[in-house]
């Protein structure tokens, strides 16, 4: 079959179709005659720079107090930080409130008394007067949403202060 054979089949099909359908016939292009698609115009992609980081919260050393760092003074700070960054109060982060973004921000926070500051599960349980399990249910949550590995925690950081550097020293 040639091309003009197959132009004079698609012509004749055309027009059944549109005597049946009652449709208007649709054009019939010949082989090797199909125009090309235009080419949607490159739009310039403007990127943004990115958000400026939070402010660091201040610590502020009450008159009469040594002025060196206590666990607890990192751990208020730690607190305030996570707060500021994820746009909430300390309150609200302390709060027992199940909204989504409250929820993220306290398990960002488990996760970081975990591991920056070696608390044990039970140590960040106390600190937010919850089971020592839902702090390690929202330290796996955090880890599994950011694609984290899990701490390992090997006990309260009173352990890690003490016991632990006598290990690893014996080693």
């Amino acid at each position: 079959m040639d091309h003009a054979e197959l132009a004079r089949q698609r012509a004749h099909y055309a027009e059944v179709r549109r005597r049946l359908l009652g449709a208007p016939a649709k054009p019939v292009i010949a082989l090797g005659m199909i125009p090309p698609k235009p080419k949607p115009p490159v739009q310039p992609v403007l990127v943004s720079p990115p958000p400026p980081p939070p402010p660091m919260p201040v610590i502020v050393v009450p008159p009469g107090e040594p002025a060196f760092i206590t666990q607890r003074r990192k751990r208020e700070a730690l607190l305030a930080m996570v707060a500021i960054e994820h746009g909430i109060t300390r309150d609200e982060l302390m709060s027992s409130s199940r909204r989504l973004h409250i929820v993220r921000a306290r398990h960002d926070a488990f996760y970081r008394l975990v591991k920056d500051l070696q608390y044990g599960y039970s140590d960040v349980g106390r600190v937010f007067g919850k089971d020592h399990t839902t702090i390690m249910h929202g330290v796996r949550k955090h880890c599994e949403v950011h694609g984290l590995a899990v701490p390992k925690v090997l006990g309260s950081w009173r352990y890690a202060q003490t016991v632990q550097p006598a290990l690893i020293a014996a080693e």
